[in-house]
């Protein structure tokens, strides 16, 4: 009779035991939380199989919430592009440094000066101040080296300084005429190189562009882009010159 007894009382321990592995099983595989409306009161050795079935599924259903197929691509697309971002980020710095470190030797600071010169004694004069001195503009602007043969890239307003001027044209309507009376482009670290005016070709089409060419050696051309402007739509801009 005792022998019976104790045998069922290994029993018992044995089917205990073997709810508990489960549910430390379950936990492994894991189930951390459960929802607020899955939890349960009853103590562990009070559980039985369906009961640790039913966690298991209230388990897989939080985690089929918090996770998808989806969600993992999701992520994964966000992954690649802030790789690729990171990547633009460390190109646009590259191109910072070689802008600051070599192209902006090849920008240079033109200063010019024009008169304005009327028909006297047959011959164009220039217009005179009130102190009797030839009139004189000065003025200063940017351009960059884009050519081996020492081709500057400037605005048209730049290499031709009377052009679009609202001040000037009402005095050229007048018949006088503009002439350079000093043109000189100056590279970082360089003397200041004169300019032949003769060597300035300015945009017909109302581009504010021009070309002229100086004298100039080891001064590193700045290359242009060739390609679709409308791919450069959302780049960002760097500016080199010397604004006034």
């Amino acid at each position: 009779m005792a022998r019976r007894k104790n045998a069922r009382i290994e029993n018992v321990s044995r089917a205990r035991t073997l709810v508990i592995a489960s549910m430390f099983q379950a936990a492994l595989m894991g189930c951390a939380s459960t929802p607020a409306d899955s939890q349960v009161t009853t103590s562990k050795r009070d559980l039985k199989p369906t009961e640790i079935v039913r966690l298991l599924e209230a388990c897989r259903r939080q985690h089929a919430a918090d996770f998808s197929r989806e969600s993992l691509a999701g992520l994964m697309r966000d992954a690649g592009d802030a790789r690729r971002f990171a990547e633009q980020q460390r190109q646009r710095r590259e191109s910072m440094r070689r802008a600051m470190d070599t192209y902006n030797r090849g920008v240079c600071l033109i200063h010019g000066a024009f008169t304005l010169k009327e028909q006297r004694d047959g011959n164009l004069q220039p217009v005179e101040d009130a102190d009797g001195e030839p009139l004189e503009f000065e003025y200063l602007g940017s351009g960059f080296l884009v050519g081996d043969r020492g081709c500057v890239l400037t605005n048209r307003h730049v290499a031709e300084p009377w052009w679009n001027n609202d001040a000037v044209a009402p005095l050229i309507a007048r018949g006088l005429v503009p002439e350079f009376t000093r043109l000189t482009a100056t590279f970082p670290g360089r003397k200041p190189t004169d300019v032949d005016p003769d060597t300035v070709r300015t945009s017909h089409d109302g581009v504010d562009l021009a070309v002229f060419v100086v004298t100039i050696d080891a001064v590193p051309v700045l290359p242009l882009f060739e390609g679709d402007a409308r791919d450069l739509r959302g780049q960002g801009v760097m500016l080199l010159g010397y604004p006034t």
